[in-house]
């Protein structure tokens, strides 16, 4: 701590300076010793001022350090704890790394079985390669076997159209031909009735025949005259068709039957 000078410049205080007086100068007289005194008592206020000042000062100065202290012990207790943390994760650490050195060994025991399992894929998979290319000319292979089978089927199909069609007419014409036989059987039966009404007609021409004979011959017995022959003549004159009682040439019949067509019954 410096220390500060008096007024007069001198570095010794003014109660030095007064004691040196009283024993090294002569005697002085009473009024300057008054005053003397009095300049004494002055100094002596302001050194108790200053020391007051001072003491003042080294007291804040000393709570300052006091403060100053008990933030270091503070900092101290702080970086104590943060040292027993270091030490504790150093620790930590410590096992950490045997862990880590425990994994490394298991990487590289497992970095060497992956090189062995790529070894092994590598192999693998030029095995599989070689199979992918003979399972490509396979499929290539049924591809075209499928094309050719796509192939025979469109032809089977239309085919089996080509043969549904000539079923069809088939059936058609197998229908027609039913057709034909009704109509046939319709034609015999209507030929048959025409027959026997040909037949009915037949009997009845030869009894009007036989009538007609007997007529013809009282007519001639009776008439001589060539005009009532004539006559006569027109009743053997053939008419198809008629009645039961109606004459029918029989040639005549079998050509008028011959042109008559029947129609099938549907």
């Amino acid at each position: 701590m410096k220390q500060r000078k008096s007024p007069a410049g001198s570095s010794l205080s003014p109660v030095s300076n007064l004691m040196s007086g009283l024993s090294l100068g002569p005697v002085m007289p009473e009024t300057k010793t008054t005053e003397q005194a009095t300049a004494m008592l002055e100094a002596v206020e302001r050194e108790r001022d200053l020391f007051a000042k001072h003491r003042a000062e080294i007291k804040q100065r000393l709570d300052d350090v006091t403060e100053i202290l008990r933030q270091i012990r503070l900092k101290e207790e702080k970086l104590d704890n943060t040292h027993n943390a270091i030490d504790t994760k150093m620790e930590n650490m410590d096992e950490m790394i045997v862990h880590l050195e425990f994994e490394k060994t298991g990487l590289v025991r497992w970095k060497q079985e992956l090189q062995k399992q790529h070894d092994v894929n590598s192999k693998q998979t030029k095995k599989l390669e070689k199979s992918q290319a003979a399972f490509q000319k396979q499929s290539d292979l049924v591809a075209q076997l499928m094309r050719q089978q796509q192939e025979t089927k469109s032809l089977l199909d239309a085919r089996e159209e080509e043969i549904k069609s000539r079923e069809e007419a088939l059936a058609l014409r197998e229908l027609a031909v039913k057709k034909g036989e009704i109509t046939l059987v319709h034609r015999e039966q209507a030929l048959k009735a025409y027959e026997q009404e040909v037949q009915k007609q037949i009997n009845t021409y030869l009894q009007n025949e036989n009538a007609l004979q007997e007529r013809m011959n009282g007519i001639m017995n009776e008439a001589v005259d060539s005009s009532l022959i004539k006559h006569d003549s027109e009743f053997s004159t053939p008419y198809i068709p008629g009645t039961v009682t109606q004459v029918i040439d029989p040639l005549q019949a079998i050509a008028y039957l011959g042109k008559t067509t029947y129609r099938p019954v549907e």
